[in-house]
């Protein structure tokens, strides 16, 4: 983001911020790292995972953390749902479960 810093800077007076213009009011990330949820695997032994979403300075998902050891009990990857920013749309990722267990989240369309 230089180009915006660097059109910011030129804004300042006496060490202050004087004025912040938006240029662009299209913005379509996200304002805070939007929730992660996997869905439930099979069986009684089943333990659903927990994830968190990174972003980027811009607001753009930048990758998906899977917490806790990732779960157990998953036969096959689960459906991954992330939720939409409010100017754009819902990004999409595919798990990969190794042993019972959600190893990683891949980003497959940022949104």
């Amino acid at each position: 983001p230089t180009a915006e810093l660097t059109c910011l800077l030129a804004s300042v007076d006496n060490g202050r911020i004087a004025r912040v213009e938006l240029l662009d009011d299209t913005f379509a990330g996200f304002e805070t790292a939007p929730a992660i949820e996997f869905s439930s695997p099979m069986g009684p032994e089943g333990d659903a995972a927990q994830g968190r979403a990174v972003l980027r300075s811009t607001g753009r998902l930048l990758r998906l953390q899977v917490l806790d050891g990732g779960g157990a009990g998953y036969e096959k990857p689960p459906e991954v749902t992330i939720s939409a920013p409010k100017n754009g749309t819902a990004a999409v990722a595919q798990a990969k479960v190794v042993k019972g267990s959600i190893e990683s989240v891949q980003l497959v369309d940022v949104g």
